[in-house]
Order: structure tokens, then C-alpha cells, then sequence
């Protein structure tokens, strides 16, 4: 497994620096009035590239990385990307004009870089990279096989990624598929979320009774799934296992979640019971805490539900706090950092988290504090919760135990 994310992308040194409950926040310029100038960019990645370049360098070294990791050949792989919107939003035939000095054109065919070789993402007649041309590009490069399989479900794209993933393998078992998702920072997404006033003019603060919204971040994740009768063959080096996903819709508006918390606690009981885990067996939560007042109260709701009773609750984390939002690539960046906090029994603190809400009654990990200690016994496994735009609520169950 590997990740790119804006305090570097070594498994190690960044799970070190999110442990130490550092984030990687920083102000990127921009020419026009944001309500916060302050994101968490993927540094090295330039952006005088446009968004298309910037989304193929990003995925091309992350899934590279992820087989590398895996020891896996890419020649027997399948790749299942996903995005929410990646460089859609800023992406025109006549240039790039939403990111002021981007080098060269703009235009898909050359990447916006100058003279050179063709760039690996094919233009579309709409004007734009359709999702499947992105991807494919990918594959294409790095050698997978194709066809592959694109997913887009606003911010729960990364975990339905990783649930499609598995229901391949289940019907292939003989071929791993290399599964996750990218997103990138571009001045389209910076100026929506400024306009719908889910921006934090202040800082991101998960689960804090002062919370005032979401700062934008950008990262990509992948993962080799294969089968355990397969990665026994080949002696390989197992992160943990991926248990089962669930899946519900509330379709209670288009930006505004089911603030109930139903159709949140439909998705995690949808996935328990498809991994054959009950509540008791769950440590720790990487939850979607996007730090704004509704979505953070609608987890909470559905976290108390399902768990409610259970003894040594879960431990919650929250990624944003220090990666950002990353949008599509959300839910697999959550994925890696539940393994290895499972791996650890220890979760990275809540970043800048001073006043828990009382509306969470499970335990917090801490701001201020080193990693918080996930709870004893008998509780390998994790729960990855995303909640996207238009009800999409995905659940996944990991664990961490290789058998």
C-alpha cells in the first residue's frame, strides 16, 4: 500500500508525523477572495502544471509505489481509480484560465507544459478527460491490465473504490486488483467550497463544539487487494485484510446530509454484517470528520447508534485534521491510517480539536497528546467511514491481522 499526501508520502515517516499529531497545512496562493487560504498540497507536485498533469504524475507515482510495496507485477494486476471530480472542474480546450499561470496552454493533449511529448491524458470532444480516460491512461503507463474500472461518488469514492475492488477479486480471485483514488487542490474547488460557505475561514477542528468547516487537501492512495490463497503463494507482505463494505443513500439534499444519522448507521451495520463482525470486535474509527456542524453531528449520531452499549468503545481519529480533505481520495487515505493504528493499538490525535462535542459519546483521540491507545482485548478490527455529497454514505471493515 502506499500513499501521497501533503506531509510526504513514505508509510513510515508520515504516519510518524500524523502520530505526532502534526498536519500539513499551508497558505497556497491564489488571485482571488477565498474564504481560506490555507490547504494541504502535495508538496513537489507544481502548480504551474495544470490539474490533469498534476492528477496523472500524483496517481502514476502512488499506484507505482503501491506495487512496489506489494511486490506485485503490475502485468498481473487490474486497476479499479477513482476521483471526485480530479481536474474536470478546471479543464478547457482553449486553456486553463481558473489556475492563472499555469505553464504553456493548458490544453489536455500537451499538459499544459510547453512543447514535448504528447501527454498520456487523451483529450475528450466535450472538452474534457471523461472519467475512464484518466485511469486508463494510468494503466496504460504503468503497464496493468485493462479494461479498468472507474469509480466516482463524490467523497465516499475512494472507500467505493476499495468495496468494488473486493467484489472483483471475489468473482477473480486469481487476479489482484490494485485499488484506491486520487484528487487534487485546483482553483474550482477552492472557489465552490468558498461559495457554499463549508470552508473554515478559521482552521479545521473535527468533533470540536466550535467547529466552522472543512479545508481543502489533495492525495492519492492504493492498495494491492488479492486473495489470501494468492498472497500465501507468493509469500507476500500482508498490511491486513479488507473484511467488507456497506452502502446506503439517504438522499436527503445535495450538500446536506440525513442529519437523523440513519442511513450513516444503515451503511456501517450493512458492512459489519457482510464482514461478520459485531460492534464488540471494532477498535477504532477512521472517521469522515470534515469539521463541519452537520456532517460531524450526523457521524456522531450514527457512531452512538451503532455502537451504543458496547463495552471499551472505539477509538475515533480524524484525517482532515491534518491531511485535509482530500475529496475522492478521502477514504483510502483513511483506510492506510486505520491499518497501521490497528497495527500500532494507537490512533493519531485530532489536530487542533480543544472542545470535544458532547454529541460524540465515543472517545476522542486527543489533540495535544501523542497517539491515543485503542482499547484492550479482543477488538482487532476498524471501521473507515465516508460521507459524500448526495447521501453517498460507504462503511469499510479492515483488519489488521494478516490471517
Amino acid at each position: 500500500m502506499a500513499w501521497s499526501t501533503a506531509l510526504g508520502d513514505d508509510l513510515t515517516g508520515t504516519w510518524s508525523a500524523l502520530r505526532a499529531g502534526r498536519d500539513g497545512f499551508r497558505e497556497v496562493p491564489f488571485d482571488r477572495p477565498l474564504r481560506n487560504r490555507l490547504a494541504a498540497d502535495i508538496p513537489g507536485l507544481p502548480h504551474t502544471l495544470t490539474a490533469a498533469r498534476r492528477m496523472h504524475l500524483l496517481t502514476v507515482r502512488t499506484v507505482e509505489a503501491s506495487l512496489k510495496d506489494a511486490g506485485a507485477a503490475a502485468a498481473d494486476c487490474r486497476l479499479v481509480a477513482g476521483t471526485s471530480f480530479g481536474a474536470l472542474l478546471d479543464t478547457s480546450d482553449d486553456g486553463d484560465p481558473a489556475h492563472p499561470g499555469a505553464e504553456g496552454s493548458g490544453d489536455i493533449a500537451t499538459g499544459g507544459v510547453g512543447p514535448g511529448p504528447v501527454d498520456p491524458v487523451p483529450v475528450d470532444p466535450g472538452g474534457g478527460p471523461p472519467p475512464y480516460t484518466w485511469p486508463r491512461s494510468v494503466a496504460e503507463e504503468l503497464g496493468l491490465r485493462t479494461p479498468v474500472l472507474p469509480v466516482s461518488s463524490a467523497c465516499s469514492t475512494a472507500s467505493d473504490a476499495l468495496s468494488a475492488a473486493l467484489t472483483l477479486l471475489a468473482r477473480d480471485p486469481d487476479t489482484p486488483v490494485v485499488c484506491g483514488a486520487a484528487d487534487v487542490l485546483t482553483p474550482a474547488k477552492r472557489l465552490g467550497h468558498t461559495a457554499l460557505a463549508t470552508m473554515s475561514p478559521d482552521h479545521i477542528r473535527p468533533f470540536d463544539r466550535r467547529r466552522d468547516g472543512m479545508l481543502l487537501g489533495e492525495g492519492a492512495g492504493f492498495l494491492v487487494l488479492e486473495s489470501p490463497q494468492a498472497a500465501r503463494r507468493r509469500s507476500a507482505r500482508v498490511h491486513g485484510r479488507l473484511l467488507g463494505a456497506g452502502a446506503s443513500n439517504d438522499g436527503a439534499g445535495l450538500t446536506t446530509p440525513d442529519t437523523t444519522g440513519a442511513g450513516v448507521a444503515r451503511a456501517i451495520r450493512a458492512a459489519l454484517r457482510e464482514a461478520g463482525v459485531t460492534p464488540d470486535e471494532v477498535g477504532a474509527v477512521a472517521a469522515h470528520g470534515t469539521g463541519t456542524a452537520l456532517n460531524d453531528l450526523t457521524e456522531a449520531r450514527a457512531l452512538n447508534d451503532v455502537f451504543d452499549g458496547v463495552s471499551g468503545p472505539p477509538v475515533v481519529f480524524a484525517l482532515k485534521s491534518q491531511l485535509g480533505h482530500t475529496l475522492g481520495a478521502t477514504g483510502v487515505l483513511q483506510t492506510i491510517a486505520l491499518l497501521l493504528a490497528l497495527r500500532d493499538r494507537a490512533a493519531p490525535p485530532v489536530a487542533h480539536l480543544t472542545e470535544p462535542d458532547p454529541a460524540l459519546h465515543l472517545p476522542l483521540a486527543l489533540s495535544g497528546s501523542d497517539a491515543s491507545p485503542l482499547p484492550g482485548g479482543e477488538k482487532p478490527c476498524g471501521l473507515v467511514l465516508t460521507l459524500g455529497f448526495g447521501g453517498f454514505n460507504t462503511c469499510l471493515v479492515v483488519d489488521s491481522r494478516s490471517t
